[in-house]
């Protein structure tokens, strides 16, 4: 299994995770690049429709330390790799009027907006883990890590979750 179908079911998974959920993400979808965009529509704005996304960030070789020291390592029959992935949900953050800001109501509804996605992400991380961790898998862990908030500038606010995952793949 290639990362990109990897960074699939975990796409596939957080839009399972919003099935009942009446605040999904309007687009949940692969993001590629060293970092995700926001708002590049000049129509529309991504982050007040919500957005959620998989963004590839790393694909690393796994070598043991002490195999590579020995005389006759070949790096290139390694085929541990160690992946990791971006999980996110953006989402816009409240407006005010020219005569005041958004309301404590209203920056408390986002908060809890958001941390409604952040469970959705776990939930999207163990349903990868139950979909590919199997006995005849490639892949043998999935590991969710550190849940982070954006940069709220721009008008936009959310946060990502990393994943990752181990696996054994000639291909990648």
């Amino acid at each position: 299994m290639t990362p990109f179908e990897i960074a699939g079911v975990l796409v596939s998974c957080l839009d399972a995770a919003y099935e009942d959920d009446a605040g999904k993400p309007a687009e949940i979808c692969h993001r590629p690049g060293s970092e995700v965009r926001l708002d590049f529509g000049t129509t529309e704005d991504e982050c007040c429709a919500g957005l959620g996304w998989v963004r590839i960030t790393e694909i690393a070789q796994v070598v043991d330390p002490d195999e590579a020291q020995n005389a006759g390592y070949n790096p290139c029959d390694t085929t541990g790799r160690r992946l990791t992935l971006e999980l996110g949900v953006a989402r816009c953050q409240p407006f005010g009027t020219a005569a005041k800001g958004p309301s404590c109501e209203d920056w408390t509804t986002l908060a809890a907006r958001i941390d409604t996605d952040a469970a959705r992400m776990r939930q999207a991380v163990c349903c990868t883990d139950d979909a590919l961790v199997t006995d005849n898998s490639t892949v043998y862990r999935i590991l969710p890590g550190t849940w982070t908030p954006l940069d709220s500038s721009g008008g936009c606010t959310g946060g990502t979750l990393t994943v990752t995952v181990w696996l054994d793949c000639e291909d990648c």
